[in-house]
């Protein structure tokens, strides 16, 4: 089961080179589906290795289930409609738990430290990936940045398609670099740091230092003079990336993307159903009644889920999240696990990495990984 695991993980981020024409983030969705029916169909034919009770992720996913069956079945009863709109987010939310309980059932410490072994190796290509962007020398994703410009930067979008994306990404799995000491961790912690800086995505960057110093707090991995050079680095990258100008600076994160009004829109439509939500999948339907197609994500995983699953969800997420740290073991593999699922967390709170394959599966292998450790 380990290597079905190790398949799908490392072979996501390089998964759209099979099928170059379609849409990037989809096709890391069909690499997920495909390897969450092979394992699905494996385990049929195995008994569960392991178990494990975790209360908050269960209560999470019965009330996701109960508000989607309710809403989608109000539709089916009295407007005759089928709701896939509904039903869909809500399938794709069944293989993430699935995931999650094929990790715990499954997997050893053995088999997660071998895992972590090759993810390592995955990411750092990825890196690599992205120094030949930087120099303008990428053959498949160079029409992938959206706003290309004379600053090569602009090209930065990794094997995802997306810089803020790809920052994401790589500060999620920053931990894999401060696990086992040697050169290529070495050189992947720094390569990530200046990647980080170019992307220009201050979410990317402050979600790398915190999950630096969070490791480095229990591990001792890192001193402060070497999160200093790493971070000074990181900010040098990033001012090039913007050539230093400041208006631009203040202008762009001044007025972020047009966040603000989405969620002013967010916080009208929540209040019509506040305790409950309205149900998964119903944020992108609001912003198309709004004009505002485009916007199929809140950019803040928190709102979205409190708009979609009311109070009584966001409440279980954060019981979820804290549960988590708090029965989180001390040793290293744990901590690198839950520095993967914080990175994750922090992430949240600007973009939408739950709602993109390749960040959502290194979010929930550090989040299911590391309870997988607790017994």
């Amino acid at each position: 089961m380990s290597t079905l695991f190790l398949i799908l993980l490392v072979g996501m981020p390089f998964s759209a080179f099979l099928i170059p024409s379609f849409n990037i983030w989809h096709v890391h969705g069909l690499w997920f589906w495909l390897w969450s029916l092979v394992l699905l169909g494996t385990s049929i034919f195995k008994e569960d290795k392991y178990s494990t009770i975790n209360i908050p992720f269960g209560l999470l996913t019965l009330w996701f289930g109960l508000i989607t069956l309710f809403f989608a079945g109000r539709l089916l009863v009295v407007h005759q409609i089928f709701a896939s709109r509904l039903i869909f987010p809500f399938f794709n939310f069944m293989l993430i738990v699935l995931f999650y309980k094929f990790v715990v059932s499954y997997l050893n410490r053995d088999d997660i430290e071998r895992i972590i072994k090759y993810l390592t190796i995955s990411v750092f290509l990825v890196l690599c990936y992205c120094v030949l962007q930087i120099f303008n020398l990428d053959q498949f994703y160079r029409g992938a940045a959206m706003l290309p410009n004379d600053n090569s930067f602009d090209y930065l979008v990794g094997t995802i398609g997306n810089s803020h994306h790809l920052s994401g990404y790589l500060a999620i799995c920053l931990p894999l670099f401060l696990y086992k000491k040697c050169i290529l961790s070495r050189l992947g912690l720094y390569l990530t740091f200046a990647i980080l800086g170019a992307t220009g995505s201050a979410t990317g960057l402050f979600t790398a230092v915190c999950v630096t110093g969070f490791i480095s707090l229990f591990s001792r991995r890192l001193d402060w003079k070497d999160i200093l050079v790493l971070v000074s680095m990181a900010v040098a990258f990033f001012g090039i990336k913007y050539q230093f100008n400041f208006k631009e600076l203040i202008s762009l994160y001044g007025c972020p993307s047009g966040r603000i009004e989405i969620w002013k829109l967010l916080i009208e439509d929540f209040r019509k159903a506040p305790i409950t939500g309205t149900g998964l999948g119903t944020f992108s339907i609001m912003t198309e009644k709004a004009g505002l197609e485009p916007w199929r994500h809140a950019h803040s995983e928190y709102l979205q889920i409190l708009k979609e699953a009311g109070l009584i969800g966001l409440g279980l997420v954060i019981f979820c999240i804290t549960a988590f740290f708090k029965r989180l073991k001390r040793d290293l593999l744990s901590i690198t696990l839950g520095g993967m699922f914080l990175g994750f967390t922090l992430v949240c709170l600007l973009s939408y990495p739950a709602h993109l394959w390749l960040l959502a599966s290194m979010g929930i292998f550090g989040y299911a990984g590391a309870i997988a450790l607790q017994d």
